[in-house]
């Protein structure tokens, strides 16, 4: 006859220092976990914090750059514009003050403008990528540049409909179709109405104030592109 051994279910009582040490380690693998993932977080955002910085920082030295050269090439523009504006009182029959006028005539319609390396602004705007800028003032340094430059491109668009005002009141005074092989000498001044040319000096006159306007908007953004450089160059130890 086969005796079958039942197994005993009856299990001996936990006593409570051992749920508690259970818990215990089960806390601490959670915590561990989650502090692991933290880090890893954290040092993939300031990596990421980097990144951005960097690529800003290049994109800044392109853009001050820019602002020298823009600010320069206008101011060469607006001595031109000068010098032909103050032609409105001379003889413009006279063959030396007609030569003047078609050689500074050359600067109306002349463009320079200012295009920002805004790469990495767009990037952090688009991709909520400023949350990675953590450094004290930053991101607020950052977002301020951004602002700035706008008032730039607001500065342009009188600018252009200056610049552009100039150049068709100048097709009403002066000959632009010219021959190559011609000499100053030959160049016609075909407009005898004094009226159309009070609207055409007035509106060189007026070009170059719209460029003047478009210069110190530059000139006041150029300080801040530069010190917002120096500033994250130094507080990220970039070159």
């Amino acid at each position: 006859m086969e005796v079958h051994h039942h197994p005993d279910l009856h299990h001996r009582r936990k006593h409570f220092r051992e749920y508690f040490l259970e818990f215990l380690m089960i806390f601490l693998a959670v915590t561990m976990g989650f502090l692991a993932e933290s880090l890893r977080e954290h040092f993939g955002d300031k990596e990421k914090e980097r990144e951005y910085v960097s690529s800003l920082v290049q994109n800044l030295k392109d853009d001050t750059a820019m602002f020298h050269a823009i600010i320069q090439a206008n101011k060469e523009k607006m001595d031109t514009l000068g010098l032909l504006a103050g032609l409105r009182h001379k003889d413009l029959n006279d063959s030396a003050s007609r030569r003047l006028l078609y050689k500074y005539a050359r600067k109306i319609g002349y463009y320079s403008m200012f295009r920002g390396n805004d790469a990495t602004l767009l990037q952090l705007k688009n991709s909520g990528g400023l949350r990675y800028i953590r450094r004290d003032h930053a991101a607020d340094s950052i977002a301020n540049y951004a602002v700035q430059i706008t008032y730039v491109y607001s500065a342009e668009q009188m600018y252009i409909q200056g610049t552009q005002a100039a150049i068709d009141a100048a097709e009403e005074v002066i000959e632009f179709n010219l021959p190559r092989d011609g000499g100053l000498d030959a160049w016609p001044v075909f407009a005898k109405d004094p009226h159309q040319w009070h609207v055409f000096f007035n509106k060189v006159y007026t070009e170059q104030g719209w460029t003047g306007n478009y210069v110190r908007n530059m000139e006041d953004r150029l300080p801040l592109a530069e010190r917002l450089l120096v500033f994250l160059q130094k507080e990220y130890d970039l070159d």
